[in-house]
């Protein structure tokens, strides 16, 4: 395995544990899809909190992306404000034949990732929608999440010009809340040495994002 292989192993596999943890905070008590979450106040309190933490592991975990020298520098990664109107009821139609799908990497490779199904949901009452993937077998979680890259009008402009990243639990029923506020950046976001998917061509939304995190470099 090259050293490439090995940093792209390890990034998903801490990316995807560390958002977790920081998802596991925001949704001790979880509520069903749809159902308020006691305002605007409530949900951006939860992201603060999960802000933070992210935070506090690019600053000071062994495997953070940050390149030492913007380490000297860091003072949090950056977002938009919170915005309810990103928080939105998708319906998650799924695929009556899942297969594997070559997705391609930021350093031209591919990884096989296993489409899912499609969320269908509305943004400033346009309709839209993202094809959502079953990560890898040897990607944490592997069973009980669903991953959701996209691009959207802010890419490459506000936001990191590969792409950013959505990852929903799993569960019973066809409703999915998808919260772009949640959207986060790949480790390529923050330092070359990583290999990261690309969403493919059918998870370039039409609109602007506004919502989640922004570039890291401006």
């Amino acid at each position: 395995m090259t050293h490439q292989d090995n940093t792209q192993h390890t990034e998903h596999k801490e990316e995807h544990q560390h958002e977790h943890h920081t998802h596991d905070h925001a949704h001790a008590h979880g509520r069903a899809p749809g159902q308020d979450d006691g305002g605007n106040d409530d949900l951006k309190r939860q992201l603060e909190t999960q802000r933070r933490l992210k935070d506090k592991f690019l600053l000071e975990h062994p495997q953070s992306p940050l390149l030492p020298e913007d380490k000297e520098h860091f003072e949090g990664a950056h977002y938009y404000p919170v915005d309810g109107r990103y928080r939105v009821t998708a319906t998650f139609v799924p695929e009556e034949h899942p297969g594997t799908f070559r997705v391609q990497t930021t350093t031209g490779d591919s990884k096989e990732y296993t489409r899912a199904g499609r969320l269908n949901f509305q943004v400033d009452d346009q309709n839209l929608s993202l094809v959502a993937f079953l990560p890898p077998a040897d990607e944490p979680l592997h069973g009980n999440r669903l991953f959701v890259p996209f691009r959207d009008r802010t890419s490459g402009k506000e936001t990191y010009g590969a792409g950013r990243y959505l990852d929903l639990n799993k569960r019973p029923g066809d409703q999915y809340v998808v919260d772009f506020n949640r959207a986060y950046n790949p480790y390529c976001a923050y330092s070359p040495y990583y290999s990261c998917p690309i969403p493919p061509g059918e998870n370039n939304l039409p609109v602007e994002i506004r919502a989640g995190e922004k570039s890291f470099h401006d």
